[in-house]
Parts: structure tokens; sequence; C-alpha cells
């Protein structure tokens, strides 16, 4: 065998064995491509399956969530229209005739006097209780209440100050100690159906 001979052998041998490598290569890629498809359709149906499985939760979840949001617009309207409620009482206290106020004002003065040498604050705006008003509940309950000449930030009422002590009976707490103790009952009367 001559050089040309062997060297034609060896390249006809080189080429079927790379055609054989290349065939074993095509059929390995067609395998794993087969593979890769049956995997992707295990994975579509997977995914289809829990999509249906999980559907129902997911929308029972945002059935949830839209409860959620109705109750909370529900609940923030109905504390606006108590907080109207409260303030329209507010209004209604800090709007009474001069004759209504100085009773009220007398009925509270009866309860808040202990010693009867209290001094009265009254405030900024208050006009219906004056040092007139003021003489005649101390002659009529036998009191020395003094009026103070500092006013406070209050629409109504009056501050009953004794030494270090100062008992609040301006109609903001008046509302709002009967707002703590009357706002079930008034949930209650407003949103009842």
């Amino acid at each position: 065998m001559s050089l040309s001979d062997i060297k034609a052998k060896i390249e006809a041998d080189a080429r079927a064995e790379a055609e054989e490598i290349l065939k074993g290569a095509r059929l390995q890629v067609e395998e794993i491509g087969r593979g890769i498809e049956m995997e992707v359709r295990r994975m579509d149906d997977l995914q289809k399956s829990r999509l249906e499985k999980e559907s129902s939760e997911i929308l029972r979840r945002r059935e949830i969530v839209a409860k959620l949001d109705v109750n909370r617009d529900d609940l923030m309207a109905r504390r606006a229209l108590i907080d109207e409620a409260f303030e329209a009482a507010k209004a209604g206290m800090a709007g009474m005739e001069t004759d209504k106020t100085r009773l009220f004002a007398e009925g509270l003065l009866v309860k808040a006097v202990e010693t009867g040498d209290e001094t009265l604050i009254l405030g900024r705006a208050e006009k219906a209780l004056d040092a007139n008003w003021l003489n005649g509940y101390n002659e009529k309950h036998g009191t020395r209440l003094k009026m103070a000449e500092e006013r406070a930030p209050i629409i109504g009422g009056f501050i009953l100050r004794r030494g270090l002590v100062d008992v609040n009976c301006s109609w903001e707490m008046l509302i709002r100690t009967a707002r703590e103790e009357l706002e079930a009952e008034t949930v209650k009367k407003l949103f009842s159906n």
C-alpha cells in the first residue's frame, strides 16, 4: 500500500468515524429534543392543572379582598356620619340661647363644685356666662366662686379650677365624654335596618 492509499484510507476512516459521531450526535439531539418537548408538555399540563386547582382559591381571595375593601369604605362612611352627628351636637350646644346656656352651666356647676371657692375659667368667645350670672349663682348656692381673668381655648362651657386641679366642663369635653358613652348606641340607631 502506498502512502497515498494509506492517506486515503485514513481520510475515509476518519470521514466514516466523523459521520458515525455526527449520526450519534444527531440522534442524541433528537432524543434530547423529544425529552424537552415532553418536559415542556408535562410542565404545561402541570401549570394548567395547578391553575385549575388554584383558580377557585384565587377567586375566593379576590372576593375576600373586595369584601374587605367594601367593609372598610362602609366603616369610613359610618365614621364620618358619627363624627358629623357629634359635631352637630357640639354646634347645637355652642348655639344655645343665653337662658338655656346659663341653666345648663348652673347644673354642671352644682355637680362640679366641691369647696365653693373655686375659680371659673370661661371660653374666649363666651358671652352667655358672665360675672352677673356667676354672682347670681353664688347667692343662690352660698358659694364664693370667682371668675378668672384668663380665658380658655374652648367654644363654650367652663373650666373649674381648684388649686392645681381643673374640672373641664367645656362643651368639647362634654361631647367627647358623651361620645365615648353613647357611640355604640348611636351606631346602633344610625345603622339598624
